[in-house]
């Protein structure tokens, strides 16, 4: 009776000697159906239209509300505009791939990448290959490049990442500043607030931990990459001739056997938790304290309420 509900259900029954299920979507109150398969269920961020693939008579569509697209050969995942006027998907057809965004066909393409939305809630952005590697944002196209991973926004919108590979070098491209040349760009981050940008670089065989700037390092490797939720200190482990360390900005603790890890931060902020093996016997730190040695530390530490005591 609520027709507000989304209900997926099934029908199976006998036809020449064989059992068929039949999907069936009733939503709004009205039943949309029989389809021989569904996946990729997505509804709106405003609760207003549900999507999701289907498939009749071996061919698949993308069922958007009432409105159905196709037919493709495959259709993958869709996604919902934030704010919820707008659904898209990739397709492929005739060996070739293709953008769907509302109502419009944009392709074809070699390779795309899933389409995700810029937080005006209305510009898609998504990667795409013909004669190089593309990012393509909204009507806006950038490229060709050898190579992009990882286009992403800040928390807070304010700022555009990605990487891209240009003459066999990778570039961190950080709306209009390029960064580089690397040999590789590897984890890419911002703090809590978006305000600052990490990122991690292989250089000359050697790895840099980049925040605002300031390069850390030379690193053997890198790993586990945060920051403390004021915001002021990137977080991470790194292995540094051999010795496993773990740094808060510039400082760091250690050796230990192996990267330390289990982090915890104090609410406050003032104060990193982890564990840490040396010499083969267990510790937990807590900011300057060292408890231990122990056999074995268990996985459910964690700060006092008022963020005092470990």
């Amino acid at each position: 009776k609520d027709k507000s509900t989304l209900i997926i259900y099934y029908r199976k029954t006998e036809k020449s000697g064989s059992s068929v299920i039949e999907y069936f979507i009733l939503y709004k109150g009205e039943r949309l159906g029989p389809y021989e398969w569904f996946q990729d269920l997505r509804v709106s961020y405003d609760g207003n239209t549900a999507a999701c693939s289907v498939r009749i008579d071996d061919k698949e569509y993308l069922l958007s509300g009432r409105d159905m697209v196709g037919p493709f050969d495959k259709v993958w995942i869709p996604s919902f505009a934030p704010d919820g006027t707008t659904v898209a998907c990739t397709a492929w057809i005739k060996e070739q791939n293709y953008a769907f965004i509302g109502k419009e066909k944009i392709g074809p393409f070699s390779y795309i990448s899933a389409i995700r939305f810029a937080p005006d809630g209305k510009t898609p952005f998504y990667v795409v290959k013909t004669d190089g590697y593309y990012l393509c944002m909204g009507k806006n196209k950038v490229g060709p490049f050898e190579d992009i991973c990882d286009p992403r926004f800040s928390p807070d919108g304010t700022v555009f990442v990605y990487s891209a590979r240009i003459n066999g070098k990778w570039y961190l491209f950080a709306d209009d500043e390029k960064n580089g040349p690397f040999d590789t760009v590897g984890h890419i981050g911002f703090s809590p607030n978006g305000n600052r940008l990490v990122y991690t670089a292989r250089i000359a065989g050697q790895w840099y931990l980049c925040a605002d700037g300031e390069r850390f390092g030379p690193f053997d490797d890198i790993d586990d990459i945060e920051f403390s939720p004021d915001g002021k200190a990137p977080i991470y482990t790194a292995k540094e001739d051999g010795q496993c360390y773990l740094f808060e900005g510039r400082e760091k603790a250690g050796p230990f056997d192996s990267q330390p890890s289990l982090w915890w931060i104090a609410p406050d902020g003032a104060r990193l938790m982890y564990t840490a093996q040396t010499e083969g016997r267990w510790y937990l730190f807590a900011g300057r304290e060292k408890f231990g040695p122990f056999d074995e530390i268990e996985y459910w530490n964690k700060f006092s309420s008022d963020g005092k005591t470990p």
